[in-house]
């Protein structure tokens, strides 16, 4: 019978590991100073934020697996948030990044992979 236990044990670990129980990341976020970007999983959505009264436009820049960069702009000031549904293909990699708008040279957040 430990045997079987421990057999149990690898196979819930490694399925959670895996990420087969379905329990999917339902979302995901990056920011910067001045903007954050969050994406939404089941409904496909990025909304992204203006957090800073800087007088900068934020934007946000994707990449569907196998499609071109799309950038979605919020010029709207602090506080306001603009949603963008992604119109796409459930499964697939998705790249997105956040960044501020500046004179010199713009401030983005890292680049973070996720599945639409």
């Amino acid at each position: 019978m430990p045997v079987r236990r421990i057999i149990t044990a690898v196979a819930v670990t490694a399925a959670t590991l895996l990420g087969l129980t379905g329990t999917a990341a339902a979302s995901g976020e990056v920011r910067v100073p001045g903007a954050r970007l969050t994406w939404d999983t089941p409904t496909h959505t990025f909304t992204l934020y203006d957090t800073a009264d800087d007088g900068y436009a934020v934007y946000a820049r994707w990449q569907v697996e196998g499609g071109p960069v799309s950038i979605g702009y919020n010029r709207g000031g602090p506080g306001f948030a603009v949603r963008t549904h992604v119109s796409t293909a459930t499964g697939l990699v998705i790249t997105y990044q956040v960044c501020v708008d500046t004179p010199a040279q713009d401030v983005c957040s890292q680049t973070r992979v996720d599945r639409t």
